[in-house]
């Protein structure tokens, strides 16, 4: 009954879901690894933790907060310099996106995304009825703004860009992305989730350009995956159209009091994210290493790499690395990626287990 009832384009829909649940898996030694969520996992977590019981103290679980998070909105201000006006929060990056989406997308407006790229985007924009185009990074997963902006008509309002990319996990050039803004009339929805292991970010440029809209999120240098906050910074005219769609309470009241404390703790964030960069050189050369297996450069805290060897293939390596604890995500689906995995950059000794399992699933299958 709730079938008829339902939306008819949904009926293209399956529920989002993550790829596999770890706690599923039993490895050979009955540990499992799991490194397919690009989390941080070398932050000082005592710390944190400590961060967090304190937090706790000053919580009246049995009020509500204010509707728009305002004292985070200014925290999130103060950390980059800007007046609150320029900050709207979410439940997660996500939870930004859809207001993105339901804010400037309907049936017969368009979005334009660079592919391959974050699942996301697509979900959100399809569920609103919009058209969806993909415009495809080269093969060496290089950008070239004219396809984009050819690719953007009357009915275009938005494009999507994910910068370092994920799951690629290049940084596209500063001026690329500069000349979109300067020669585009549309906004571009800038996903910076990963640009504390890049090499820039547009946030100082956000005043200058009024069709800029930045996500972020907590849930990767900061490592709060699992309380979902994330926030967009944009024009306070765009933030002010975004707030009419937001639901009131949008980030949870635990999120409200760690974040702002977390956030003054910038020399533990950039130890880790040093940590994760000197880390994430050396797997790039152990991968590249392995017969069978070409890693691509990253600016993120993942390395995507390819099964190359033509007796094998992403799957069957996937499949093997997951009988022996270890998960990773299969991206082989998307455009340009076939035979590709993703491996999030993880502390030594869990990388030479990820490595040693790797090298025993390419000669297993030989």
């Amino acid at each position: 009954m709730s079938g008829k009832l339902a939306r008819s384009l949904l009926k293209e829909f399956e529920k989002y879901t993550s790829e596999v649940h770890f706690k599923k898996i039993t490895g050979v030694s009955g540990r499992v690894l799991k490194l397919d969520g690009n989390e941080n996992l070398f932050l000082n977590y005592k710390f944190i933790n400590r961060i967090i019981r304190d937090s706790l103290s000053e919580i009246e679980a049995n009020l509500y907060t204010d509707t728009l998070c305002q004292d985070l909105r200014e925290a999130l201000a103060r950390h980059f310099h800007l007046p609150a006006e320029y900050v709207m929060v979410g439940n997660g990056a996500d939870g930004v996106i859809d207001a993105i989406v339901k804010t400037f997308l309907e049936p017969g407006v368009s979005a334009v995304v660079v592919e391959p790229t974050y699942s996301i985007y697509k979900f959100f924009i399809k569920i609103m009825g919009a058209i969806y185009k993909p415009v495809l990074l080269e093969d060496n997963f290089s950008l070239v703004p004219e396809k984009i902006i050819n690719a953007c008509d009357e009915a275009t309002k938005l494009i999507f860009m994910c910068s370092p990319n994920n799951p690629t996990g290049n940084q596209f050039q500063y001026e690329q992305v500069v000349s979109l803004l300067e020669n585009s009339n549309n906004i571009l929805v800038l996903d910076e989730a990963y640009a504390e292991f890049g090499n820039y970010s547009l946030i100082p440029a956000l005043r200058k350009y009024s069709n800029l809209i930045i996500l972020k999120t907590m849930s990767k240098a900061y490592g709060l995956a699992s309380l979902r906050a994330g926030y967009c910074l944009a024009n306070p005219e765009i933030i002010e159209e975004l707030l009419k769609v937001s639901p009131p309470y949008p980030v949870n009241i635990v999120a409200q009091k760690i974040i702002p404390k977390i956030l003054t703790q910038v020399n533990l964030i950039l130890n880790a994210v040093n940590k994760i960069r000197k880390q994430r050189s050396r797997m790039f050369k152990q991968l590249n290493d392995i017969n069978g297996v070409e890693a691509y450069p990253s600016d993120a805290n993942f390395i995507l790499f390819r099964i190359i060897d033509r007796k094998l293939t992403g799957n069957k390596v996937h499949e093997s690395l997951l009988k022996k604890g270890v998960v990773v995500r299969n991206r082989g689906s998307l455009p340009k990626l076939e035979n590709c995995l993703r491996v999030t950059v993880c502390p030594a000794l869990e990388g030479e287990i990820f490595i040693e399992a790797l090298k025993e699933c390419m000669s297993d299958e030989l």
